[in-house]
């Protein structure tokens, strides 16, 4: 009697719900059913071509990456201004200096007419100086512009006085000189420049620079004759 209790004892284990009204097999399956998740939803091909667009970058932003990555070529161009001139240089002797002094405060002595550049140029020396409030204590010299019908000439001037004890007199040493660092303009025949107060005469009368009464003077001068401006070519930079 007792095997025969075993298996009504089994039945009893099972939950309640699987014999509460009636309910069979078949009411256990759809009970299942109805505790399912929910399925996602199916989405239209044409969906998933709209998403996997919307992933792609746009036009104006392909077309910035491809600045960038290989930036435009830029041309360059270029020109240069070389201004051209002519140099010359002459030497003015004062054989005789003391049979110069003494004829007057604001007189000069002219040198030959020398060429440079195409204008014609002398220079003037002024053995009692240029003005009388100098009271003869300095000598004066000047570069001149002698050419008629010529204005805005400009040079570069420089004048100095002549060491007598170098023995090469092709290249002659300074004692004290002038000179400018930028071009003087000329506005004319007439036009000079130089200085009034060229040299103390009481240093020049002890110096190298008068030797058995002679005296040099030098003056260099350097004509700007154009500004030639001139075009490279332009070449492509990338």
């Amino acid at each position: 009697m007792s095997r025969l209790q075993r298996p009504v004892a089994l039945v009893s284990t099972l939950p309640a719900f699987f014999f509460r009204g009636g309910t069979t097999s078949r009411n256990v399956g759809a009970a299942l059913h109805r505790r399912r998740l929910p399925q996602a939803p199916v989405l239209h091909p044409s969906s998933f071509r709209a998403a996997a667009l919307s992933t792609l970058p746009s036009s104006s932003a392909r077309a910035t990456a491809a600045t960038s990555i290989n930036p435009p070529s830029i041309t360059t161009t270029a020109s240069r201004c070389a201004p051209e001139k002519a140099r010359g240089r002459h030497l003015f002797e004062i054989a005789g200096y003391s049979l110069t002094k003494g004829i007057g405060a604001g007189k000069f002595i002219q040198s030959t007419t020398f060429s440079v550049g195409g204008y014609d140029w002398c220079i003037q020396y002024y053995p009692d100086g240029e003005e009388k409030e100098n009271d003869k204590t300095y000598i004066s010299v000047y570069l001149a512009l002698v050419s008629e019908g010529t204005a805005g000439v400009r040079a570069l001037c420089d004048l100095r006085l002549v060491d007598q004890q170098e023995s090469d007199q092709s290249s002659p040493v300074a004692c004290s000189w002038s000179g400018t660092k930028w071009p003087r303009l000329f506005s004319g025949a007439g036009s000079t420049w130089g200085f009034g107060r060229f040299k103390l005469r009481s240093d020049l009368e002890r110096s190298v620079f008068l030797q058995d009464d002679r005296l040099v003077i030098q003056c260099d001068i350097s004509v700007v004759m154009g500004m030639a401006v001139v075009s490279s070519r332009s070449e492509p930079v990338l």
